[in-house]
C-alpha cells in the first residue's frame, strides 16, 4: 500500500469535520490497523480519521478497538487515513497518514492498514515547475500529486511529502514555537521527511490549455537523473493528462536506481561419513564480502538483460577428518588415520539471480559433494566420494531492496552410493548454510 507522510497536520485548517452531504450514498470504511503493538487502554488509545485530499477537511473519525479494528462511512471522494496511536504519558504519538483511496458511492471498502514503512520506500517530493505562468507552475505539480496519491503503490510503495506548501508549514511550526501558544498543544518539530526522489518541470504556455512540458525525476541525494517524460498538452486533455503522467512518473520513482549488494555473514557446516570414516569442515565469513553491482543493461528489452551476478568474500575453512582401512606402516599406521584439524582461509564466490527491475523472487544455489578421506593423500585406501548435491534458497525481491540484512538459509541430508575406493557403500551426507546478503550503497555504507 502507499504510504503517504503529512507535514502539515499542524494547520488549523484541517481540523474542521464537515458532516456527510445530504443525501450522498455514503461509503463504508473497514479494515484493521497493524504494523506495530497498540497501546493497552491504560497507556493510550488508537484511532483513524478520514481526510477528504480535494481540501483537507476530516469527514470520518473512529477510535479503534484494541485489536485495531474500525468502521465508519464517508462520503465519496479521495481520502487519505490518517491513524496511529496517542500516549498518555511521554511517548511520541505515532499518527501519520498511512494511505490513500478513492471511495466510490455505495461500495464498501476493505482496507488492511499498516504503521510500518520500509526504509527502502522512495519519499517523493514534487516542487512547483518553471517557465509556465503561476497558475500553470502551481496548478500541473498540484493535479499530479494527487494522481501520484492515488497510485495506491503501484507499481511500488512510495511516500509523498508536500513540497510547494513546506514553506508555510515551517512558517506555521515556528510560530507554534512561540510564547503565544500552549506548550501542551504545539505540534513537534524534527518530523518532517526529507524526499528521496524529487519531480522537477519546466513548461512551456503555448495558449490556454495548451502546454509542453518536460519533467524529471531526481534521485535528491546523488543528483542523478533517473528518468524523464515530455511531451504537449491540448485543451481537450489538459485536465486529464495528469494521471497518465502520474502513471508514468510512478514507473520511474520505483525504478531502482544502481544497485549494491555485500555478503554480511556467512556459516556453513556439512559432513560425510561412511563406514569406514568421518569428514567435517566449517566455513565462517572473514569480515564483510566486497561490494557487488548487479549488472547494468541498456538493452531496450529487459529479457536480453543478465539476471546473475555474484558475490564473493573470504571465509576462514576448518577441516577435520579420519579413516580406516588397509594397513600400512607409513601411510596407514595400524590401520586408521586421523587427518586432524586444519584450519585456512579461501575465497567465497556465490552467484545470485536476481532482478532488481522486477518482483521475483531472488534464489541463489549451494551444496557439496561428499567425501570421506582425500584423493591427493588417499591414506588406508578410504578415498570415498558420491555425487554433488544442490539446494537452493530464495527470498521476496521487496526484502532485498529495503536495506535490512536478508538471509537465505539451506539444509539438507540424504545418502548417494560411493564411486570411490569402497564402490557402492553409502556415503551419508548432512549440511547447512545460512548466508546473510545487504543492500548497501556503492561505498559499501548502509542505504
Amino acid at each position: 500500500m502507499l504510504r503517504v507522510r503529512p507535514i502539515w497536520l499542524g494547520v488549523a485548517a484541517l481540523l474542521a469535520v464537515t458532516a456527510p452531504a445530504a443525501g450522498a450514498s455514503d461509503v463504508k470504511l473497514s479494515g484493521k490497523l497493524g504494523g506495530t503493538k497498540l497501546p493497552r487502554p491504560s497507556a493510550g488509545v488508537s484511532l483513524v480519521r478520514a481526510m477528504n485530499l480535494s481540501d483537507g477537511t476530516l469527514t470520518g473519525a473512529q477510535f479503534l478497538t484494541r485489536r485495531g479494528s474500525f468502521s465508519f462511512k464517508v462520503p465519496p471522494g479521495p481520502y487519505g487515513l490518517i491513524g496511529g496511536s496517542v500516549f498518555l504519558k511521554k511517548k511520541k504519538p505515532t499518527t501519520k497518514l498511512l494511505g490513500a483511496l478513492l471511495a466510490k458511492s455505495g461500495k464498501s471498502r476493505r482496507l488492511p492498514l499498516s504503521l510500518h514503512r520500509s526504509a527502502a520506500d522512495p519519499i517523493v517530493g514534487v516542487n512547483a515547475f518553471t517557465g509556465g505562468p503561476d497558475y500553470q507552475n502551481r496548478g500541473v505539480p498540484d493535479m499530479i500529486v494527487t494522481h501520484l496519491v492515488q497510485q495506491r503503490g503501484n507499481p511500488c510503495n512510495f511516500t509523498v511529502v508536500e513540497m510547494m506548501r513546506r514553506s508555510e508549514v515551517i512558517k506555521e511550526l515556528r510560530l507554534q514555537q512561540t510564547k503565544y501558544f500552549d506548550p501542551k498543544t504545539r505540534v513537534k518539530t524534527g518530523q518532517l521527511l526529507n524526499p528521496t526522489v524529487v519531480v522537477n518541470g519546466s513548461l512551456v504556455s503555448h495558449g490556454e490549455g495548451d502546454v509542453s512540458y518536460s519533467i524529471r525525476v531526481v534521485n535528491s541525494k546523488t543528483g542523478k537523473v533517473k528518468g524523464s517524460i515530455s511531451g504537449r498538452t491540448t485543451p481537450d486533455n489538459y485536465l486529464s493528462i495528469s494521471k497518465d503522467l502520474a502513471r508514468q512518473l510512478a514507473k520511474i520513482i520505483c525504478k531502482p536506481d544502481d544497485v549494491y549488494f555485500r555478503i554480511v555473514g556467512y556459516t556453513e557446516n556439512r559432513q560425510s561419513s561412511t563406514s569406514h570414516g568421518q569428514a567435517t569442515a566449517a566455513n565462517t565469513l572473514t569480515g564483510p564480502g566486497a561490494v557487488s553491482q548487479t549488472p547494468p543493461c541498456s538493452d531496450p528489452n529487459p529479457a536480453n538483460c543478465s539476471k546473475f551476478f555474484s558475490l564473493e568474500g573470504t571465509v576462514t575453512s576448518t577441516f577435520t577428518g579420519h579413516v580406516t582401512g588397509t594397513a600400512s606402516p607409513f601411510l596407514c599406521p595400524g590401520g586408521s588415520f586421523d587427518y586432524g584439524t586444519s584450519s585456512i582461509q579461501n575465497p567465497l564466490r556465490l552467484v545470485m539471480s536476481f532482478d532488481p527491475d522486477g518482483t521475483a523472487p531472488a534464489t541463489i544455489g549451494a551444496g557439496m559433494i561428499p567425501e570421506v578421506g582425500d584423493v591427493f593423500e588417499d591414506k588406508c585406501g578410504a578415498h570415498d566420494f558420491g555425487d554433488s548435491q544442490g539446494l537452493s534458497a530464495s527470498a521476496p525481491a521487496a526484502d532485498l531492496l529495503s536495506g535490512n540484512p536478508v538471509t537465505f538459509s539451506f539444509s539438507g541430508q540424504g545418502s548417494v552410493p560411493s564411486g570411490g575406493d569402497h564402490a557402492g557403500i553409502p556415503v551419508s551426507w548432512m549440511f547447512s548454510e545460512a548466508l546473510t546478503v545487504q543492500r548497501v550503497n556503492a561505498d559499501g555504507s548502509h542505504i
